[in-house]
């Protein structure tokens, strides 16, 4: 990446082509912070953006968990350079919401598109839920099999529980 970024500091001539290629590269290697710096850096040399950054964008927000951050580039992506949301821009805000977990958000973002394509997008929602479940599982399965071999020890050594009493 300090290549890529060594060559797009000594560019003569620095347009949205330029600048979105090292903003994605940024985004998907994991240097959201620095994308979202380079996206502000290029906004401030006047250069408008493109549809395309702005997905690098929304996946770096993504990545990193910056979901307020995220929601607010979502919003000005047409407030502030009229760029209308596409279906893969929605899929994006789906995944960065379904990613942690608010699905419920997720789920009224898809309900409002206007778009006909929302198969693509309640896929990504999709998958965002079976890796919540993954997560879910892989936490539960060893503490429901530690319950059970501390059982199985107990009874081994001829440890049992106590009946309940009242009073």
């Amino acid at each position: 990446m300090e290549a890529a970024l060594q060559v797009f500091t000594e560019m003569e001539h620095l347009n949205v082509v330029s600048w979105t290629s090292v903003v994605t590269g940024l985004s998907e290697h994991g240097f959201a912070k620095r994308a979202l710096q380079m996206f502000q850096e290029m906004d401030d040399a006047g250069i408008k953006p493109n549809d395309i950054i702005d997905i690098a964008i929304l996946s770096a927000c993504s990545y990193v968990g910056m979901i307020d951050e995220g929601w607010k580039h979502f919003y000005s992506m047409y407030k502030e350079h009229r760029i209308s949301s596409r279906i893969w821009h929605h899929s994006c805000m789906v995944d960065f919401l379904g990613r942690p977990g608010f699905f419920e958000e997720a789920k009224q973002l898809i309900v409002s598109m206007s778009s006909t394509a929302k198969v693509l997008v309640w896929c990504t929602l999709l998958g965002d839920w079976y890796i919540f479940l993954s997560n879910l599982c892989a936490f539960i399965v060893p503490w429901v099999n530690g319950v059970a071999e501390i059982r199985k020890s107990m009874k081994k050594r001829k440890l049992g529980e106590e009946a309940a009493a009242s009073v």
